[in-house]
């Protein structure tokens, strides 16, 4: 595809140019779609920005930098949940943060929200070191049994009540 039977110098890098720029914009495309879709995921915030970084790095060495504001909107589009407050802080911010400026607000979040979780024990209680117990309680009646009971037993007093008052067939 390059190599052609007397070809110049000229042409075949005139050939690996036209290579290389089809492939930058078809690169571009697949690094900018990458960057746009990318979530945080089990990723801690430093190497989840990093990743970020190494391709918005990517897309700046083959012509295609992302503006500032935008690598902090895909920054903020992909993170979990749980830093839900603090990505609507940076948004409002005016003027806006840089991409270290907002790196470093969720890292330091990141260190707090880690902190209080391993303060406070999980809600769940599933960790093995927490026993499970269960408590069965005989004492108490069960009053839906009670209440069908004294409804099987009333019916059965109407039901000879009413034999004992019918007129008999044979009189």
């Amino acid at each position: 595809m390059i190599l052609k039977p007397k070809s110049t110098a000229n042409s075949i890098w005139e050939a690996i140019e036209a290579l290389f720029r089809d492939n930058k914009h078809l690169k571009a495309i697949e690094l900018n779609n990458e960057l746009c879709t990318l979530v945080q995921g089990d990723r801690s915030i430093p190497e989840y920005c990093q990743k970020i970084k190494v391709i918005s790095d990517l897309l700046d060495n083959i012509d295609a930098p992302v503006p500032e504001k935008t690598l902090v909107s895909y920054l903020l589009n992909g993170l979990n949940p749980k830093f839900e407050s603090v990505s609507m802080l940076i948004c409002h911010k005016d003027p806006p943060l840089s991409f270290l400026e907002a790196r470093s607000t969720l890292v330091s979040e990141e260190f707090h929200v880690n902190r209080n979780h391993t303060l406070t024990p999980s809600p769940h209680y599933d960790h093995g070191s927490y026993p499970t117990v269960l408590v069965a309680n005989s004492n108490k009646p069960d009053n839906r049994r009670s209440q069908h009971n004294r409804s099987s037993s009333n019916r059965r007093n109407i039901d000879s009540s009413n034999r004992r008052s019918a007129p008999s067939s044979s009189s």
